[in-house]
């Protein structure tokens, strides 16, 4: 009775023990799936978000890229019969901007993606209404105080809006790139957890089959054990000495396709045909009764009795499904889900891989750069889905014109790369050619509405194969943009000195335009107003800082960004200097001039450098009857750097006549503070990049404290220019900056309209 009993029990224990053993193991693979479906699931889902989100930045971008063009356009045009053309043009594109917004808008956003969309909104509150009263003006006939309205005002804050937008595109960008980095690691995570799932499951599997084909060898325990083996989820096949197989449970016929009876006396070579894998870490192949491959990882064990070698057990992990939701992974991370191309990532990596393997074997390879011009019509007019449609059957269109060895990838957008590997230049035209000729022969339908397609196309020869793949890209890029100025539907080649010899000639015509100005007195004087930040309310200001602008031939102004670089290149800038400080003296010591107790003049470096600079100010000064002492001359850092001895020996002999001196955009160049302390100035200007950003970056709000301290220590006052915001001026004052500059408190006005 008891021998009975203790036989229950010893038959009972393992069954418990193996039923254990079962349950893990059934966990490990649920487990597995459950992870790497969750993380597909969750990767699709933001990627899906975040292309969108890319795509919609882009396109906001570009269209206000495009109006901001228009409206130069209007500007300059001397062909007043096409300004209906351009006002329509105008509104289009800010259709598509606003529906792009209204999209954007109702997506999930970061506090980051909705600041930089309010912004957006702040600008383009101020400058619709100011848009609306210049085209008001331009259908009246009013054709130059419109152009005027559109220098002064609207383009200075399309560009403000442009600079939002770029930050916008540049942070979805970000935040691609970071997914596609996560997707990555997931990848690699739920790798490693099958793995050790697998790798686990397989060592229990192990244990009970060579537990249960001991067990097998007593006639009592076989019908235990067999039905043990049955329920066991991984593939089990047992040999003898001579390995031919003895045994094989129903998941390994289900691998294998062979039934017992078909594997029973076979050499187990025959049942487990095996490769090895081409690379170590990968599982082997298994070729089935069908002639299909499956993905295994196995494991072998000996088995041993009464002193002598019985056979072996062999024990098969199917890994199929788990290397699929990984090679999911990396498809999603390198594909494009809408078109099933190459995205931006995966191109970037690929050309890196060829740069690599060009050093070697050297061959020729051109980057290229397509952007589709009818898109944002058919996007606009017909819905997003239209859109997506038109890029699906655009991309297998390209994708026909690819050879094997091309590479072509949607970058974005409306905007394709392609990769010529092995090819030159003449042979990546004809390539680029039948691309146009593909797009102009394509016809789009959508709910009946044909619509007829066109594109340019940028091409870059790869010469430098130690530059980055973004460089290449940018170049193509640029090859782009100038297809696209030259009347679009054509292609265009990078060459690095035709856009430095179009450079060389924008240059020298600005430098002629200049000098022409000169000639003809064409310089007009604007000013900002300064504020005081410890009286609240604000009192009224009386100090201004002098900015000038360039009329041209047809009245309209000139910003100085567009024409300093080529008067600073062409050594115009002392010129230029000096028409601004006879000018500002002449007004400083009229009726409303003598009012101002400071008025800064901007020096360049170029008349730092002059040794007779100092003797041209006291000439203007006892000619105007100016007051040296309202006077407060401003030069930047690098200017002071590039003749240090020169520049000190001018501030001390103006400063001695009673002028004052400020350091302009201080914290971009590369004095350091002793130079600061030699030089002998009076106010220190905290360089308008940190003050524009200290409301939202704790960097620029640091540098923009730590910068007021230094000036503070040493004695300085400190000035704050670029203050937009109410925020930024409220974060100065609680700071103890001195004073202030900036749209928030006041645009630049016309010298004369200042009381």
């Amino acid at each position: 009775m008891k021998k009975g009993l203790f036989r229950k029990r010893g038959m009972a224990l393992p069954a418990i023990g193996f039923a254990v053993v079962i349950g893990l193991m059934l966990i490990l693979v649920a487990t597995t799936v459950w992870h790497g479906e969750w993380v597909v699931g969750q990767m699709q889902s933001a990627v899906a978000e975040h292309s969108k989100k890319l795509g919609l930045a882009n396109t906001m971008f570009s269209a206000a890229r495009e109006r901001s063009f228009n409206a130069v356009t209007m500007v300059l045009s001397p062909d007043q019969d096409g300004l209906e053309d351009l006002i329509n043009r105008h509104y289009m594109l800010g259709s598509q901007y606003m529906a792009a917004r209204e999209q954007l808008l109702a997506m999930p956003l970061n506090a980051e993606e909705r600041r930089l969309i309010d912004e957006q909104f702040r600008v383009v509150r101020v400058t619709h209404p100011l848009l609306t009263q210049a085209l008001d003006l331009f259908l009246m006939g009013e054709i130059k105080p419109a152009r005027e309205l559109l220098i002064q005002r609207i383009i200075p804050s399309q560009n403000q809006l442009l600079e939002i937008l770029s930050q916008q595109a540049n942070l979805q960008h970000a935040a691609m790139q970071s997914l596609l980095v996560q997707v990555e690691a997931s990848q690699r995570e739920h790798e490693r957890l099958a793995i050790g799932m697998g790798m686990l499951a397989l060592v229990l599997a192990v244990v009970v089959a060579i537990y249960i084909t001991r067990r097998l060898a007593h006639a009592a325990d076989q019908v235990f054990a067999k039905t043990t083996l049955e329920t066991v989820t991984e593939a089990v096949v047992v040999t003898d000495d001579r390995q031919v197989v003895r045994y094989i449970n129903p998941a390994a016929e289900r691998l294998t396709g062979l039934s017992l009876d078909q594997a029973n006396a076979r050499p187990v070579a025959e049942v487990l045909k095996l490769t090895p894998p081409a690379q170590p870490g990968y599982p082997f192949k298994l070729i089935n009764r069908l002639g299909q491959m499956v993905d295994v990882e196995y494991a072998v064990s000996d088995i041993h009795g009464d002193d002598r070698h019985l056979g072996a057990v062999w024990v098969l992990h199917d890994v199929t499904y788990t290397l699929s939701i990984a090679s999911q992974l990396a498809y999603q991370a390198s594909h494009d889900p809408l078109t099933g191309l190459p995205n931006r990532r995966a191109f970037e990596l690929a050309l890196e891989e060829t740069l690599k393997t060009n050093r070697n074997q050297p061959q020729p390879h051109v980057v290229g750069f397509l952007d589709l011009d009818m898109f944002k019509i058919v996007n606009d007019s017909c819905g997003h889905a239209a859109g997506d449609e038109l890029l699906k059957q655009i991309g297998r269109l390209f994708q026909d014109k690819m050879r094997t060895s091309d590479l072509l990838a949607r970058l974005g957008g409306d905007e394709f790369g392609f990769l010529l590997r092995g090819c030159g230049i003449d042979d990546a035209r004809k390539v680029a050619d039948s691309l146009l000729a593909a797009v102009r022969d394509y016809r789009f339908s959508w709910d009946g509405r044909p619509f007829t397609l066109g594109a340019s196309i940028g091409l870059s020869e790869i010469k430098d194969f130690a530059a980055p793949p973004e460089a290449l890209i940018e170049q193509a890029d640029s090859a782009c943009y100038a297809a696209k100025d030259r009347g679009r539907n054509q292609v265009c080649v990078y060459s690095a000195s035709e856009a430095e010899e179009r450079g060389r000639r924008d240059e020298m015509e600005w430098a002629n335009r200049i000098q022409r100005a000169l000639d003809e007195d064409r310089f007009v004087l604007y000013g900002q107003p300064i504020i005081l930040l410890d009286q609240a309310p604000p009192a009224e200001s009386h100090k201004v800082e002098i900015l000038v602008r360039m009329v041209d031939t047809d009245g309209t102004l000139i910003p100085p960004s567009a024409f300093m670089p080529a008067a600073d290149r062409f050594n115009l800038m002392p010129a230029i200097d000096r028409w601004v400080i006879r000018h500002t003296l002449a007004w400083a010591g009229g009726d409303i001039g003598r009012r101002y107790s400071h008025i800064a003049i901007n020096l360049s470096g170029a008349s730092v450098a002059k040794t007779d600079l100092y003797d041209f100010i006291v000439e203007q000064m006892q000619a105007s009857g100016a007051n040296p002492a309202a006077i407060c001359f401003e030069i930047t850092e690098s200017a002071a750097m590039a003749d240090f001895k020169q520049c000190t020996a001018c501030v001390q002999a103006l400063r001695e006549m009673g002028c004052k001196f400020a350091l302009d955009d201080f914290g971009t160049g590369i004095a350091s503070f002793s130079y600061l302390k030699n030089l002998g100035m009076d106010y220190l200007k905290i360089d308008g990049n940190y003050v524009r950003e200290m409301q939202y970056d704790l960097y620029h709000y640091s540098m923009t404290e730590a910068i007021h301290r230094v000036g503070h220590a040493m004695g300085l006052k400190t000035m704050a220019e670029f203050v937009e915001t109410e925020e930024s001026l409220q974060k100065l004052k609680d700071l103890g900056v001195d004073y202030a500059q900036g749209y928030k408190i006041a645009p630049p006005q016309p010298l004369d309209s200042l009381k």
